[in-house]
């Protein structure tokens, strides 16, 4: 992955919901702008919600949290991970 921050950054906060990520990873990816980093926090998920076909792509970043802290930690961990100006 390049040094360069991207432009933005799409936060897919997760737990225990595999089809909904893949639906929200493949919308992200559609998009048009394409200078972004997705970053996908799984918040200990006891199954990896994270297809693995769709972690490929180089802008795709999955971050695995061994405990599930809830919405406010899963959000606060990914605005301090992001790296886009958006």
């Amino acid at each position: 992955m390049s040094t360069r921050a991207p432009v933005a950054t799409i936060v897919i906060p997760c737990y225990e919901a595999g089809q909904t990520v893949r639906s929200a990873l493949g919308s992200a990816l559609a998009q048009t702008l394409t200078d972004i980093e997705i970053l996908v926090v799984d918040d200990g998920s006891t199954v990896d919600p994270v297809p693995e076909d769709l972690t490929e792509d180089p802008r795709v970043i999955v971050d695995r949290r061994a405990h599930n802290t809830g919405y406010a930690g899963v959000t606060n961990h990914a605005n301090a991970r992001a790296r886009g100006r958006w």
